[in-house]
């Protein structure tokens, strides 16, 4: 039920309501201006007061438990409001859109701040969240361009996704020690932002959560937070100084992408994967400490990092991926270590400055285009078992200390098909050299891996026959020995094992099966 008084204030007719409760089937007039919610009243219901565009105040009194989805959205004119502390819930866009609203006052025992509570209230300049809230919903107070600070008490567990996007004005933030999560886009684009706080207990930093913070310097990531997620520091062109703490785990896809005065940054050992194109684009920075820990460098990882000089990869890391230093014109030195397995296209690319790099016996594959476009490399070095195989046989004609383009091809091949190994135990000089000098053909064939896989194909058969021929020789050497002990006595049983090897050779195996069974090999 409502009841209203009319008056005039300022030339201007002001209507005001007492709001009973909700039977009442009678709508609020469009132009109410005051409105009283009795103390008897426990709930607002959603679009009470939706729309009423000349609504300047509302009294709202202890007992309060809850205020609808709508209730007051899109009140134009309403200028403040206080919340008492029994109420507990505000629900989803209850205030979206107050564009005059200055002024909010929520008091502790509030537990829910829903969805866009406060969306585009576009007047609210701050806000104090009561430590009794435990969440704040997906884009509550996001678009409040003129909000200067927002003090959050400890007690809150999430901030939700795009909370406090677009908060234009927004130049401090202390996170709570009981903060968990920090949701996707929290902070996007609070482009005053210039002091953050994270304390010891925050454990997930979400996607985007503080994307384009264009004034933001220095962040300090505790030791609790486990995750740093995608484009969490996108765009943070002034971020120079970036603490990674022991304890995190993951650096997402691009999650300092684009952070262009950051200078130095230090990977704790906890760190497993570095996520893709993570430190894309900081072209300012000059020095990365990788610690033994981390496994896997995503692709893009730190390129277009032109004033990096010098990198150490740990025995830890598995994989540099794709295009990971590719474009960092700086890199003179770069140091791998025995663990690495792969390096993949473009790994380092376009590394104008870098002249020489020693690949671990450990790596396995190399993408041909690892070390494309690097003027300047003049040497690649391999294990100490593929760089001898190379100097004895015709490869090392073309191998030109490893930066043939045909060289990190074959590298693979040798080390994937284990050609040295298999080669010495291939027993016959003349396969080994047939095998040799199709390896130093390589170049002039047009389709390199599948002549790989011919050479590979050359060498099973002759391990075959090999294998055949081995079998052939010991039946044979059985013959020659029976043969000459048919004609001993019958001392034979009581023989030594020197008297044994004298059979050997007066039956002419230790001659016949050396020198003669090679005649008998075809082509």
């Amino acid at each position: 039920m409502f009841g209203w008084a009319d008056d005039r204030r300022g030339g201007r007719r002001a209507v005001s309501f007492a709001y009973t409760g909700r039977r009442n089937r009678r709508p609020v007039p469009a132009n109410v201006t005051h409105v009283r919610v009795e103390p008897t009243v426990a709930a607002i219901p959603p679009e009470a007061f939706s729309a009423r565009r000349r609504l300047v105040e509302v009294e709202l009194h202890e007992g309060l438990e809850f205020i609808g989805e709508r209730a007051f959205g899109r009140c134009d004119s309403l200028t403040g409001m206080r919340i008492p502390g029994t109420v507990r819930c505000i629900d989803r866009c209850a205030f979206g859109g107050c564009q005059a609203l200055t002024e909010v006052e929520l008091r502790e025992g509030l537990q829910w701040i829903e969805m866009q509570a406060f969306h585009a209230c576009q007047s609210l300049r701050r806000i104090v969240v009561p430590s009794t809230v435990g969440a704040i919903g997906m884009g509550a107070f996001d678009g409040c361009v003129r909000m200067a600070e927002a003090e959050l008490l400890e007690g809150l567990e999430r901030i939700g996704d795009l909370s406090f996007r677009n908060c234009r004005r927004l130049e401090r933030v202390r996170v709570p020690s009981t903060v968990k999560e920090i949701g996707r886009g929290a902070f996007n684009c609070c482009e005053r932002l210039a002091d953050l706080e994270l304390r010891e207990g925050l454990e997930s930093i979400g996607s985007y959560a503080f994307f384009r913070c264009t004034s933001l310097k220095r962040v300090a990531i505790p030791a609790t937070a486990k995750v740093i997620g995608e484009m969490a520091f996108d765009g943070c062109d002034r971020l120079s100084e970036v603490d990674l703490c022991e304890g995190l785990e993951l650096i997402e896809k691009e999650a300092f992408i684009c952070c262009t005065s950051l200078r130095h940054i230090i990977i704790p050992a906890t760190v497993k994967a570095i996520g893709e194109s993570a430190f894309n684009g900081c072209d300012r920075l000059a020095k990365v400490e990788l610690r033994d820990g981390l496994e896997r460098i995503g692709a893009y990882a730190f390129i277009n990092c032109r004033n990096l000089r010098r990198v150490e990869i740990p025995s830890s890391v598995r994989v540099i991926a794709w295009s990971a230093f590719k474009g960092c014109k700086q890199l003179v030195e770069v140091e791998l270590r025995e663990g690495l397995e792969s390096i993949e296209r473009g790994a380092f690319a376009a590394c104008e400055s870098l002249k020489e790099i020693k690949i671990p016996h450990t790596v396995e594959a190399i993408d041909w285009r690892a070390f494309h476009d690097c003027p300047e490399l003049a040497r690649v070095e391999f294990c100490e078992e593929i760089e001898r195989f190379v100097s004895e046989n015709p490869m090392g004609q073309w191998w030109t200390n490893g930066v043939h383009e045909c060289s990190l091809k074959t590298h693979h091949f040798l080390v994937n098909r284990r050609i040295p190994e298999r080669l010495r135990l291939l027993g016959v000089r003349k396969w080994r050299s047939a095998i040799h000098t199709m390896l130093g053909d390589v170049p002039n064939i047009r389709l390199a891996e599948e002549y790989h896989d011919s050479i590979h194909s050359k060498l099973v058969s002759y391990e075959d026959e090999y294998h055949r021929l081995k079998e052939a020789a010991h039946l044979l050497e059985l013959a020659l020995l029976k043969s000459n002990i048919l004609n001993q006595d019958d001392r034979v049983g009581d023989d030594s094992a020197a008297e044994k090897w004298q059979y050997l050779v007066h039956c002419g195996s230790t001659v016949v099966i050396p020198n003669v069974l090679p005649y008998l090999i075809c082509d």
